[in-house]
């Protein structure tokens, strides 16, 4: 997804909630850095089924998630609950995958 479209589709989710999916504090679109990373409360897209997860299930052949459930894969989330689900599956990836998941972004 380009960044023009996903500024445009965090806006959108901005407007209809300002708070995180998540944890439920307010987020904030343009929040500058502090101490050289992103403020926590800074707004962000979050995927509820991640980019790896959606890959693994194609690569197994499931197809089982409808199109009303695709639209909805995207949910608004602050910065520190997006870097903390980020970290936890990268934990659970095998050495293998972590290099390949580095060159497919």
């Amino acid at each position: 997804m380009s960044k023009a479209k996903n500024k445009n589709k965090k806006l959108r989710l901005l407007e209809k909630d300002p708070h995180c999916y998540h944890c439920g504090t307010e987020v904030f679109d343009g929040l500058r850095k502090e101490n050289g990373r992103p403020h926590r409360q800074m707004a962000t897209i979050d995927h509820l089924i991640s980019k790896l997860k959606l890959q693994i299930m194609q690569y197994e052949g499931d197809y089982s998630l409808t199109e009303t459930e695709r639209r909805r894969l995207f949910v608004l989330s602050c910065y520190n609950c997006n870097d903390i689900r980020a970290k936890l599956e990268s934990k659970k990836l095998g050495r293998n995958q972590k290099i390949e998941r580095q060159r497919n972004q």
